[in-house]
């Protein structure tokens, strides 16, 4: 029989030098140091080795690693006869060949290696969150719970030497990890990280964001991780990215369901940033520079940045005035904020509203809640 047929593919790699030119126990000392690798990535526990290795992952009333769900006597003992299988690697193979001269001839390594080969897979199908591409199809879950509390306890479940490379996984897979409820979760990452991890982090995002175009992915780099980075980047960085921010706030029109333009979408989702943008003025200025533009242009202000504008100036109104003059036909909140611009039934800027507002007055507003003729004032 050729070995090589009965075990996994990983497991021939690690051993093939050794195992074709007949060196049986180095094979065998080879898939041990798998099986331990193994171990350890699947659990996270890196500090622990041989025996202490399986203890702490495969044995007591709570293991990390479970091959089943663990609920009853018999799969309890599967998970007991399992962990003793491996160490029974450890010390009947591992530890003896490191310390001693010990030969193996084949037809015993094949059946030691047919025996790694059964363990292995039973290690592959136990139960624990820990390796990263296990983690990317929970975060990918529109069903992930978004709960803080959710997010405490699925934290525990993260080994702390695995933390680094989850967070790098999901800023690479940030197009595909639902919106908004995986934030809390994503804040407890990032707070776990050292201060090595954190400046490793930033450099990273430091080269990927340099030659930014925007598009989704700049758009998904604010909502994930501006919050915890933006102020860390490079200036050079960041005053790319403010540009094509101000290039999208530019061209951003709005259509009643979305917005518009090249990267109007990167715009709404860096709105919270601005303020502490290097170019804010110009972003600023760009944006109340809309309001005296096209109406579609207007609404893309108001639905997204209307705290930069201010909405009680008549410079406003009468640059919305066909705006509003549409929606004084039927909504009286259109009403209301126009009737607080008006003192006096003479004021030139009334009298572009005047039709509309007559109109809504006679349908829908009491003769005592219109805008009045004249305000007599207390002077």
């Amino acid at each position: 029989m050729e070995i090589k047929d009965y075990i996994r593919d990983d497991i021939w790699k690690a051993i093939e030098q050794h195992y074709c030119a007949g060196d049986y126990t180095e094979a065998l000392r080879d898939a041990s140091f798998l099986l331990k690798d193994i171990l350890q990535a699947k659990s996270g526990e890196y500090d622990k080795d041989n025996t202490k290795l399986v203890e702490a992952v495969l044995l007591g009333q709570n293991p990390i690693l479970k091959i089943n769900n663990f609920s009853t006597r018999t799969e309890r003992d599967m998970q007991s006869g399992v962990a003793f299988g491996i160490k029974g690697i450890f010390m009947h193979v591992r530890n003896p060949i490191s310390h001693e001269k010990i030969l193996y001839d084949k037809k015993d390594a094949d059946a030691i290696l047919l025996y790694i080969d059964y363990l292995v897979r039973q290690v592959d199908k136990s139960y624990g969150v820990t390796l990263i591409d296990e983690w990317l199809p929970l975060l990918e879950d529109d069903s992930f719970t978004g709960t803080e509390e959710y997010a405490e306890e699925l934290i525990k479940e993260l080994p702390k030497k695995r933390t680094y490379e989850l967070l790098e996984a999901i800023y690479e897979n940030r197009l595909t990890i639902t919106k908004y409820k995986t934030l809390h979760f994503l804040r407890r990452v990032i707070g776990r990280l050292t201060s090595d991890e954190r400046e490793a982090f930033i450099g990273k995002l430091n080269i990927d964001l340099a030659q930014t175009h925007g598009g989704n992915e700049l758009s998904m780099f604010f909502h994930f991780f501006g919050e915890y980075f933006y102020k860390d980047l490079k200036k050079v960085v960041k005053l790319r990215i403010e540009d094509v921010v101000l290039q999208g706030i530019k061209s951003a029109t709005y259509n009643g369901n979305s917005s518009a333009g090249k990267n109007a979408a990167v715009a709404t989702w860096a709105a919270d940033f601005i303020e502490n943008f290097e170019t804010k003025e110009k972003c600023v200025k760009a944006i109340r520079d809309k309001i005296f533009e096209s109406e579609e242009e207007q609404k893309y202000v108001l639905k997204f940045f209307r705290s930069f504008v201010d909405l009680n100036s008549k410079e406003v109104l009468s640059a919305m005035e066909s705006q509003l003059k549409r929606r004084l036909s039927w909504d009286k909140n259109a009403y209301e904020y126009v009737k607080k611009f008006f003192y006096d039934k003479q004021d030139e800027l009334y009298l572009q509203f005047k039709e509309e507002i007559d109109c809504f007055e006679e349908k829908n507003v009491e003769k005592e809640d219109r805008i009045p003729d004249k305000i007599d004032m207390p002077f």
